[in-house]
């Protein structure tokens, strides 16, 4: 696939019947086994081909951007452990490469999937990003979460019962709820850092 190709996966399609909708991007690069893999959760009625090919153009991890009941960006127990038993398996059994701890970012109502799976999957994953959301969760075990949101973004920030020692708040100066769109570089280059992966 091209660098920002996106392959849409219906449920309506044989043999996908059972699996929630996701859509999938694979980087066009040699080796598949060395990228990272972001499971990316939209916000309430978000555009998924907007933010899915910022993540294409910004990253070179593999992309499965997963979709909410309704799309209203809330991913409860339930669809979490869907996407965990259900949706991932299938992406990587697509990709072609063996199952790996993938990163979970979480963009505004999004910022739910992280906060729910601090709760109930906090080793599932290999990091946590919340994109202009609030962290509202303790992590528990070793888990730490970063949160990148704008100054003027009333939706970011940390609630004051979690320690300080359990997050890494990068907080963008004059920037609002839509810092991904208006500061990508900025954003997805804290992103490549998080989860480690050169662009």
């Amino acid at each position: 696939m091209s660098s920002y190709t996106i392959s849409n996966i219906l449920t309506s399609n044989s043999g996908y019947k059972d699996i929630m909708h996701y859509y999938l991007h694979i980087p066009d690069v040699e080796n598949l086994e060395d990228c990272e893999v972001i499971v990316y959760c939209h916000g309430y009625s978000g555009n998924w081909i907007l933010y899915s090919q910022l993540f294409a153009k910004h990253t070179n991890a593999i992309i499965i951007a997963v979709e909410s009941p309704s799309f209203s960006g809330y991913f409860s127990k339930k669809v979490m452990e869907e996407i965990l038993n259900k949706t991932l398996p299938n992406a990587f059994s697509r990709i072609g490469i063996t199952y790996k701890k993938p990163h979970l970012i979480g963009l505004s109502n999004g910022g739910s999937a992280i906060n729910t799976s601090l709760a109930y999957y906090p080793n599932k994953f290999k990091s946590f990003t919340i994109l202009s959301a609030n962290l509202r969760t303790n992590p528990r075990a070793n888990a730490k979460v970063h949160i990148i949101y704008g100054s003027n973004d009333r939706s970011g920030g940390v609630s004051s019962k979690i320690p300080k020692s359990k997050y890494t708040r990068h907080r963008i100066k004059g920037e609002d709820h839509s810092l991904i769109v208006a500061r990508p570089e900025l954003t997805f280059g804290l992103i490549n850092e998080i989860i480690g992966q050169k662009k």
